[in-house]
């Protein structure tokens, strides 16, 4: 048996990036483990973490992650209000009543309403 454990995203943008996630309606903690770098991470399980960039790294834009909602309608005009990249707005598709959002990177991030 395989089960995912854990996601990190790395970031130049450590602060925004949590804020743009915490609006999502994850609760993020800023910790840090040891002599680590300082990161934000959720309590749930997979871990969703949010680490600084690496020196040398890029960003990367290709990384899709979806997450479920439970009024998409509603997250998706208070994310428009706050100014966030709106790629599709809500529609029905075969899996379920969903919208793609942009974070700060330009990941896409997949909300889909449970």
């Amino acid at each position: 048996m395989i089960q995912l454990q854990y996601i990190v995203l790395r970031t130049n943008q450590l602060h925004a990036q949590a804020t743009f996630y915490t609006q999502l309606g994850l609760q993020l903690e800023y910790r840090q483990h040891g002599n680590g770098a300082l990161h934000y991470a959720s309590k749930s399980n997979p871990f969703f973490q949010i680490h600084p960039l690496l020196p040398n790294m890029q960003v990367d834009k290709s990384t899709r992650l979806g997450f479920f909602v439970s009024n998409l309608d509603e997250l998706v005009k208070q994310l428009v209000i706050k100014g966030r990249t709106i790629v599709q707005g809500p529609k029905h598709l075969p899996w379920g009543y969903s919208a793609i959002v942009e974070d700060l990177d330009g990941r896409q991030v997949e909300l889909t309403q449970r």
